[in-house]
């Protein structure tokens, strides 16, 4: 049992989810472990709804790997730029609406690349 998942929701790490390969045989390139579930494919998350009882918590699908528990060298690289170029906005003191707007973009598509999402 991990810290965080009990071991009936601990999914099984040594198969891909994608081509059902063992992982160090795996082709379809997804082959880095997911920088936000560490492979774990599932994540306990908390949710708010308009209505108390559309409130809740419970594990759900890794948003960055898709529940695969690994994410290509493409997506990695996407990552990496978008915390590089995040880092670089900080530092200069520029609030994401401005550097959004300098851009000719939306705040929501500047978080999306500096998050490595686009």
């Amino acid at each position: 049992m991990s810290e965080f998942y009990p071991d009936h929701l601990d999914p099984p790490l040594d198969v891909c989810v994608s081509c059902a390969q063992p992982r160090d045989h795996c082709e379809c390139m997804n082959n880095i472990t997911c920088p936000h579930c560490n492979g774990k494919r599932r994540l306990y998350a908390f949710w708010d709804g308009v209505r108390p009882e559309d409130s809740g918590s419970g594990y759900v699908d890794c948003s960055t790997c898709k529940g695969n528990g690994s994410i290509s060298q493409a997506h990695m690289d996407r990552i990496t730029e978008g915390e590089r170029r995040r880092n670089d906005r900080v530092s200069r003191g520029v609030s994401l609406n401005e550097e959004a707007r300098k851009f000719g973009i939306t705040p929501a598509q500047l978080s999306a690349l500096e998050r490595g999402k686009q």
